[in-house]
């Protein structure tokens, strides 16, 4: 704007630039029959895994982001990978080896956008493996945070589950009731 246009001019906001550092393709030339890949780089056995989870195919994920986490260990896709693989060895009801990665997941990448739903998952695990008192630590945590209201009372029932199972009814039964006073 000129003239007096200009001294009226709202001023444009100031932007905080970002330095936006892609990830390095590294390409491997060995071929791997299992996977039946000629080659693959990181991007590749990442969006693989991802297909195989949308399809069902648990198996075939799980091949792929191990493939990945051996291949490329430094690789910004690690924390979404471990926890994919989580997801896809807990479909396959290998719940010990999904808590594992999950495990990982919280211990290798503390700031991580993946924590919550990485303690969500690994809670279930634990109640899979019957587990409770482990889940309840996890589900306790939980709902002591400052989540969504949905998140939160899926972590209070979750912890009230947790509870009956360890026949501590009435902290179960007082725990859901504050579920409900939060609903």
């Amino acid at each position: 704007p000129k003239g007096a246009d200009a001294a009226n001019a709202i001023p444009a906001p100031k932007r905080e630039l970002k330095v936006i550092r892609p990830e390095p393709i590294y390409i491997t030339a060995e071929s791997d029959a299992e996977l039946g890949l000629d080659s693959y780089d990181v991007y590749t056995l990442f969006n693989l895994g991802n297909d195989c989870i949308k399809k069902k195919d648990y198996p075939r994920a799980i091949k792929f982001f191990k493939k990945l986490l051996e291949k490329f260990p430094r690789s910004l896709h690690l924390p979404a990978a471990l926890f994919n693989l989580g997801l896809a060895l807990e479909q396959s009801k290998q719940y010990q080896q999904a808590d594992r990665y999950y495990q990982r997941l919280l211990s290798d990448f503390p700031n991580s956008k993946h924590i919550t739903d990485t303690r969500f998952r690994q809670g279930e695990c634990l109640i899979k493996q019957k587990r409770y008192a482990e889940a309840q630590k996890i589900f306790s945590h939980l709902a002591n945070k400052n989540l969504p209201t949905s998140s939160k009372l899926e972590a209070i029932s979750q912890l009230s589950l947790c509870l009956i199972k360890q026949k501590n009814y009435s902290l179960a039964e007082d725990t859901l009731w504050m579920g409900i006073h939060i609903y």
